[in-house]
């Protein structure tokens, strides 16, 4: 299912705090937002604030928190979505972040990052059921 892209009055993207959980609710509700103004499906916005929680709670329970990057990205005129890069400033979570490939969003990626610390990239794409 294509969506006709619409006018977004939604900046392109944004940076919010995961310090503790109250920081993680508000991140979600964000994410949310987003997916709902881009026309998401409901499994696709919920594959990916499931995978966002998952991924944050990680951050918080082992670290103490971490950031979450948005961003809206574009594959053609019609075709969007919005891609979440998580970061953890703890390299030690590596491996724990690679086991969790099987969260059902459309792109998953991690990335160890120069200096220590960690990318997980969450992408969704709107209109598209995930899995």
């Amino acid at each position: 299912m294509n969506h006709a892209l619409q006018p977004v009055a939604l900046p392109t993207s944004g940076l919010l705090p995961l310090p503790d959980a109250h920081g993680l609710v508000s991140c979600l509700n964000v994410v949310r937002r987003i997916a709902n103004e881009l026309t998401f499906s409901v499994a696709a916005e919920r594959a990916l604030v499931t995978a966002a929680q998952a991924v944050a709670s990680v951050m918080l329970r082992q670290g103490g928190g971490g950031n979450l990057k948005w961003e809206l990205v574009f594959r053609d005129p019609v075709e969007f979505g919005i891609r979440l890069i998580l970061i953890d400033r703890d390299p030690g979570r590596l491996r724990c972040y690679v086991s969790m490939g099987k969260l059902e969003v459309d792109q998953f990626a991690v990335r160890s990052m120069a200096g220590g610390g960690v990318k997980v990239i969450l992408t969704q794409w709107a209109g598209r059921d995930s899995g």
